[in-house]
């Protein structure tokens, strides 16, 4: 009716039915859960996190975005060919937060936005 998708997300521990599921009832694209556990930055990727994308794609054609711990160009890299996007919310809040300073804020956050965008190719 507003023209909003119905985004789904697909966990780590999502069964192959349950995924096939998500890609009948998503619309725009489907959010792939990274990790086990509670959302915000990490360092390094799952190492199992390309099988499991591997497997959503094997049930859909839907876009796919990667989120949860995304933090990093470096994992945006890894991420390039496989993953459609990448949804990054806790690196952002923390530059924020760490940055009370308005123009310094400004330039941690268009320098991080430059190093994801750069990232992605």
């Amino acid at each position: 009716k507003e023209g909003l998708d119905t985004v789904f997300l697909a966990a780590p521990t999502s069964s192959l039915e349950r995924l096939k599921r998500i890609s009948q009832l998503s619309r725009g694209f489907i959010y792939c859960v990274s990790l086990l556990g509670v959302t915000g930055a990490r360092r390094e990727l799952p190492p199992e996190l390309k099988e499991f994308i591997l497997t959503i794609r094997e049930v859909t054609d839907k876009y796919l975005a990667v989120g949860f711990g995304i933090s990093r160009g470096q994992q945006v890299e890894a991420l390039r060919g496989l993953a459609d996007g990448v949804i990054i919310g806790s690196a952002l809040i923390d530059l924020i937060e760490e940055n009370k300073d308005p123009t310094e804020r400004s330039k941690r956050l268009k320098a991080f936005i430059g190093e994801i965008r750069e990232a992605s190719g």
